[in-house]
């Protein structure tokens, strides 16, 4: 799976255990992951994959945002914005993949 390196940091710390994607269904219960910030980056950690099911974006509650790794839904809407480069849409149905850390692999630095 790919993420932002900011988002590989916090699923390192468990802080980060869910993640809401676009496209099609990839992700089977009970199959692990390895986690990369590009397709030919690194491996940073694997991840088992524990839920996946559609949600409306719009239905994202405090505790979602809290397991997106954001303080708030505003804060993760903001990054939604700015990862996807389009507007919130609460209409908007999305994949929620809720997943659990299972090997650390690599050290992710961020640039300063």
């Amino acid at each position: 799976m790919i993420f932002k390196p900011e988002h590989i940091t916090l699923i390192k710390a468990s802080a980060k255990t869910q993640t809401r994607r676009l496209g099609d269904k990839r992700w089977i219960e009970g199959h692990s992951h390895t986690v990369k910030a590009s397709w030919f980056g690194p491996e940073e950690c694997r991840v088992e994959i524990m839920y996946v099911y559609q949600a409306r974006l719009g239905s994202l509650s405090e505790d979602d945002a809290r397991k997106e790794g954001y303080a708030s839904v505003n804060s993760y809407k903001a990054a939604w914005e700015r990862i996807y480069k389009a507007r919130w849409d609460d209409e908007l149905l999305v994949w929620v993949v809720e997943f659990r850390l299972v090997v650390q692999l690599q050290q992710t630095t961020l640039p300063v």
